[in-house]
């Protein structure tokens, strides 16, 4: 996480010369240790200072233009020694005078949000910036970090969320946040989010990575995520290449298996180097594969409508679709409106997947979110629409 610095009123800002300008009109008794008071105060010698303004406030019957420049000099202090909270309190007594203007108002208001920020009072400083600053920009960011610093993660993702896009710096708090609360729910949909406005490769990378750390993700959806890692540019290992086209080829999909040795060689990874021979060896076998696949799909075909089989009718329409031809999409919906698929959640997220290769990004988008009953496949349906 960035480091942050929140907004603080310089001393100027908070006395101007109001001791030094009514120093005229004020009695000696109170006008005096005031001005000593500045000069200590501007010299950094605080302890001084408060002992002068102390000597002041003790005098009586006071104008309420010294009680004012009183107050106002006791804060400048407060702040100046690093005593946030007393100084804080100070802000407090200067806009509870009545004698501020609206701007003074507003001016008092930041100082007592930066100093209760800074003494750890972090509700104090969102309730002050909720009543006086909700329209200071720079206030907006130290409310986030209060909310942060409390551990309020879905109050302050509510609050980064009210912005469109949201910030991402936001965003990445908020993932923060989620972490050090060690909520990976909250973590994890953080990081959708952030796919959702910001699809750079590193936050493709996070998410994913983040997806298949979970226990619910088995070896069964493995080339779910090669897929999708394919889909958004993430680059892959030789090792992928190879694993998946052999993955690919065991499911009965050799069409995609040439797909996957294709994509390897035009990323320069398969066919080059000591394993070229072996990769061109697989990419032949992979090949005949196919052949054989095509020359037997109409007996294959016809077998698994007479027995039914939900699995082999599915495995056919899609490798059809990976190969270019629409009409598996009809056998892929009859297998999952069977039932008789034994994970109907990964058919359905297939499905979207088959919808999407034949260019029917409408029915993909309808499929995904229909996507129920299978936490693995219905979180990865989730990020399927999020793909460009």
């Amino acid at each position: 996480m960035k480091s942050f610095a929140p907004y603080l009123l310089v001393t100027a800002l908070v006395i101007g010369s109001a001791p030094v300008a009514l120093a005229q009109t004020m009695s000696p008794a109170v006008g005096k240790p005031l001005l000593a008071a500045e000069q200590d105060l501007n010299a950094h010698r605080y302890i001084d200072a408060l002992a002068q303004v102390n000597r002041a406030a003790a005098q009586p019957n006071k104008t309420p233009a010294e009680i004012l420049a009183i107050d106002q000099l006791r804060a400048a202090i407060d702040a100046g020694r690093g005593d946030h909270a007393a100084a804080a309190q100070d802000y407090a007594t200067l806009m509870a005078t009545g004698q501020l203007s609206p701007g003074q108002m507003t001016q008092m208001a930041e100082g007592m949000a930066s100093s209760q920020y800074q003494a750890g009072n972090y509700a104090a400083t969102i309730a002050t910036i909720n009543r006086y600053l909700r329209n200071v920009p720079q206030f907006h960011q130290i409310m986030l970090q209060s909310y942060y610093q409390m551990h309020e993660c879905k109050s302050l993702n509510a609050m980064v969320m009210m912005q469109h896009p949201p910030a991402k710096a936001g965003l990445d708090l908020v993932e923060n946040c989620y972490s050090n609360a060690k909520d990976m729910a909250g973590v994890s949909a953080t990081i959708i989010e952030q796919v959702k406005y910001y699809p750079t490769p590193e936050n493709w990378q996070n998410l994913i990575g983040q997806l298949q750390a979970e226990p619910v993700f088995n070896q069964r959806l493995a080339l779910s995520f090669f897929r999708l890692r394919q889909a958004v540019g993430l680059s892959a290992t030789h090792h992928d290449y190879i694993r998946f086209a052999e993955d690919a080829v065991a499911r009965g999909l050799p069409n995609e298996a040439l797909s996957i040795m294709q994509a390897g060689t035009k990323a320069g990874v398969l066919g080059v180097g000591a394993k070229a021979a072996s990769d061109t060896h697989l990419q032949q076998f992979i090949a005949k594969r196919q052949a054989a696949w095509q020359a037997a799909l109409t007996a294959n075909l016809a077998q698994a409508k007479a027995n039914k089989d939900a699995a082999s009718l599915f495995s056919i329409g899609f490798n059809q679709v990976y190969g270019g031809d629409k009409a598996g999409l009809a056998l892929m919906e009859d297998a999952i409106r069977s039932g008789g698929l034994a994970h109907n959640g990964q058919a359905e997220l297939d499905m979207g997947i088959a919808f999407a290769l034949s260019g029917q990004r409408a029915n993909a988008l309808a499929m995904w979110h229909s996507v129920k009953g299978s936490k693995g496949a219905e979180q990865l349906a989730k990020l399927w629409p999020l793909v460009k």
